[in-house]
């Protein structure tokens, strides 16, 4: 969509809104993909080990407390939660990775 002519790089307006337009919209949809990929199984597997999701939510309450919602300044004091995030994160490349 650009233009290099004599040294000066043109780019016009229809070519920067086009191209912005269309790759916020393939980000957005490989991205939500992805994202729903990873919440979808991230739930499934909780309900299957109710231990684990016993265990994560413990963790929370003691760290966050129960009458607030944990925030991403909360996770690095979470270890369990991180690391079942990172489990279901490898459970999702090895079952949808390959498609």
């Amino acid at each position: 969509m650009r233009l290099l002519l004599g040294g000066a790089l043109l780019c016009p307006a229809w070519a920067d809104h086009w191209t912005a337009r269309h790759l916020g919209g393939a980000l957005m949809e490989g991205g939500s993909d992805t994202t729903a990929a990873f919440l979808q199984s991230f739930v499934l597997l909780l309900v299957a080990h109710p231990e684990v999701h016993a265990k994560a939510q413990r963790e929370i309450d003691e760290v966050v407390g129960t009458e607030e919602m944990p925030t991403l300044d909360d996770f690095a004091r979470l270890p369990y939660l991180r690391a079942v995030v990172s489990e279901v994160n490898i459970f999702c490349l090895e079952s949808h990775g390959n498609d």
